[in-house]
């Protein structure tokens, strides 16, 4: 593709309309606009970041709450295994805390994606 590129007539031709004309004016609600945009922008930008730190606190909440329960949970055991051994009852108290944390993990995501789309 070719470029065409104004003759010097024209150019010059060119360079006084503008300087007798002037420029154009930009319609008066234009910036108006623009800088409602950039507000919009912004806000949206700092719910995302909120939203992103509630989901981080939330997590970190419930990872301290699953430990401590854990922690709770194998001290209450009426029989202490040897060194390295669990009995199959913690072995399913720990699963079962595995999953109510991954299912509460995916419920505060699931919130978090709602509110980000919403």
């Amino acid at each position: 593709m070719k470029e065409e590129y104004l003759s010097g007539e024209e150019l010059s031709e060119l360079i006084s309309d503008i300087e007798s004309g002037g420029l154009l004016e930009a319609p008066g609600h234009m910036k108006r606009e623009i800088l409602e945009r950039q507000r919009q922008r912004e806000r949206q930008i700092r719910r995302k970041l909120f939203l992103y730190s509630l989901e981080v606190c939330a997590a970190g909440a419930a990872a301290i709450f699953f430990i401590a329960l854990s922690t709770f949970l194998l001290s209450a055991s009426p029989r202490q295994p040897g060194p390295g051994r669990r009995t199959a009852g913690v072995e399913r108290q720990l699963k079962s805390i595995g999953e109510d944390s991954g299912r509460l993990t995916a419920g505060v995501r699931e919130f978090t994606d709602g509110l980000v789309n919403y």
